[in-house]
């Protein structure tokens, strides 16, 4: 145990994480999954080996997640690496400066909505940024977070941005911006989907159009050859009598 405690980060770097130390140092075993360093297996390491490996790195990542407040969870939710958990923790916890805020904010101002992002993606990624300025020590207005999950946005949402930018203050607030824009990414998703179909019925018309012109005119053909026999037959006629 003391072995481990010894190559684990002093306290003094740990700047605000004494929780997570405790627990983590109790886990004898685990010290080295925290380490900058992740400890690589084996490549002849047997199937026993790899699955007590697995099993340690889980419980080293629980004992962090187990050991943070509530508030603070959502840091490490879609983190699989326990170092990488830690190592974000130490980062929200460092000590606060401008720099770091300034840092943050530009982040924060320069989130884009990409190709392959969804509604939920993008604005999730806007809310984790703005939580991140405020664990850094900078709370940012709930009407600035609602303005930022309309600044890039694709052109296909300028009527939905539009109608929100006319919203009063009240009612102007992230998360009414947040349903909004939900909604219409649904909304958008399937006009787009329609657009996208090829347009074979517009092609059938012009087919059956044409059909219909041929076949007029061959019938119109018919019953002048009828009219010029009948009226043949009757003149006929006539010159007998």
């Amino acid at each position: 145990m003391e072995s481990e405690m010894a190559n684990f980060p002093q306290p003094s770097l740990l700047s605000g994480l004494p929780a997570i130390y405790i627990a983590t140092c109790g886990s004898r075993g685990l010290i080295e999954f925290v380490d900058k360093q992740e400890p690589v297996l084996d490549v002849e390491a047997t199937k026993a080996d790899k699955q007590n490996f697995e099993f340690r790195k889980a419980k080293a990542l629980s004992t962090i997640c187990l050991s943070i407040d509530e508030n603070l969870k959502s840091i490490v939710y879609n983190i699989n690496s326990p170092a990488d958990a830690f190592q974000e923790m130490e980062n929200v916890f460092e000590p606060r400066s401008k720099a770091r805020i300034g840092a943050l904010r530009t982040k924060f101002l320069n989130i884009l909505f990409l190709p392959s992002d969804t509604m939920s993606s993008y604005i999730g990624k806007i809310s984790l940024a703005a939580k991140d300025i405020e664990n850094a020590g900078k709370v940012i207005p709930d009407d600035e977070i609602a303005y930022q999950m309309l600044a890039n946005l694709p052109r296909s949402y300028d009527n939905i941005v539009i109608q929100l930018y006319q919203l009063d203050d009240k009612n102007f607030t992230s998360l009414n911006v947040q349903k909004s824009l939900l909604a219409e990414y649904d909304r958008v998703i399937v006009r787009e989907k329609s657009e996208a179909r090829p347009k074979k019925p517009a092609v059938f018309s012009i087919e059956s159009d044409v059909s219909r012109k041929k076949n007029s005119t061959k019938e119109f053909k018919e019953r002048r050859k009828c009219f010029f026999v009948e009226l043949l037959v009757i003149l006929k006629k006539n010159a007998g009598n």
